[in-house]
């Protein structure tokens, strides 16, 4: 059986039995993997690439953040993160290692770098204090 809620003036359905409202037919059918992997490939063409710590090929989006963290292990990018970044007043900063340590490599990285590039599109971080945390690691 089928339940109805009225949210601004539309009506959803939601049921087993029944299909995904109008406009959301084809996501609905997707994945959540598709859905990534389409998101992705939309935005490969602006990616530029790079050899990875390991010597492999990568892919990353070629703004500061990105230049600076290139050549870093995943783990070295997890601790500059954690050596860098600060916590809103009152609170605590999570221990990075242990909050990503289920991610594989590539997203302990990626997730870690995406912290410092967003403090720094905030203003808490310049990439003067990114190379000063990179110079402490070595």
């Amino acid at each position: 059986m089928s339940q109805r809620n009225k949210t601004a003036g539309k009506t959803a359905t939601a049921g087993k039995d029944q299909q995904a409202p109008k406009g959301n037919e084809e996501k609905a059918e997707l994945t959540v993997g598709q859905q990534m992997a389409r998101t992705l490939k939309a935005h490969r063409a602006a990616y530029k690439a790079v050899k990875a710590a390991s010597g492999n090929k990568s892919l990353d989006c070629d703004d500061a953040t990105a230049k600076a963290l290139r050549g870093l292990e995943a783990d070295q990018v997890v601790a500059l993160a954690q050596a860098i970044l600060k916590a809103p007043e009152g609170e605590t900063l999570p221990d990075l290692a242990a909050k990503y340590a289920h991610l594989n490599v590539g997203q302990r990285r990626m997730n870690a770098g995406n912290l410092i590039r967003n403090a720094m599109k905030r203003g808490e971080l310049k990439a003067a204090d990114v190379k000063a945390g990179i110079k402490g690691l070595k």
